[in-house]
């Protein structure tokens, strides 16, 4: 495999990790303010275990970093040059 077809693998991985629905409304609510799974589970409405997992997906995609404060895990958005894509999509579909 060619470093040209490296990269292309790399951006389609990325692309799909950006694509699954509960994710973008992670990725929305991180643009409004940092916060942990709980929070975020309250605000999105979906189970913890699942806004976990998908924050898992996330950091391993250099998204989102994860920040100890007041003793629980938060999370913000990274500030890797990926992220401007996916503020922009945001952007463009709200």
């Amino acid at each position: 495999m060619t470093a040209e077809s490296a990269s292309i693998e790399e951006i389609s991985e990325l692309l799909r990790t950006i694509a699954h629905p509960a994710r973008i409304r992670i990725l929305q609510q991180l643009t409004r303010a940092d916060a942990c799974v709980t929070e975020l589970s309250g605000l999105l409405q979906l189970p913890a275990p699942h806004v976990s997992h998908q924050l898992r997906h996330l950091r391993h995609a250099r998204l989102v970093r994860r920040y100890r404060q007041q003793g629980r895990m938060h999370y913000t958005l990274t500030s890797v040059p990926a992220i401007s894509l996916v503020l922009d999509v945001l952007k463009y579909c709200t």
